[in-house]
């Protein structure tokens, strides 16, 4: 009875977890000359955080008129262990 109890808590806090982790809409910010910028964030590398603002940078462009993301620049900076999340700021610009 009581491992129920466990493997059911257990559960709930991996889902609570894995739903806190989820990336929400992206943040899109305008800046000079036709740049934009994303920030995204992942759990630990931050070049997996430059990944998931590119893959979305692309999906803000797609949604423009079928036009296609370019990089300009990107900065990332590591998470530490589960206590602060990993983040990249990702500047592009639709071309296409």
């Amino acid at each position: 009875m009581k491992i129920n109890y466990l493997i059911s808590a257990v559960t709930l806090s991996a889902t609570l977890l894995l739903s806190a982790c989820g990336s929400s809409e992206p943040q899109v910010t305008v800046l000079d000359g036709g740049i934009y910028m994303i920030t995204a964030h992942a759990m630990f590398y931050g070049i997996s955080a430059t990944a998931e603002g590119v893959k979305q940078a692309d999906a803000f462009c797609k949604q423009r008129g079928g036009k296609h993301m370019e990089l300009t620049n990107s900065e990332s900076a590591d998470g530490a262990l589960g206590v602060i999340r990993a983040r990249s700021a990702v500047m592009f610009r639709c071309v296409g």
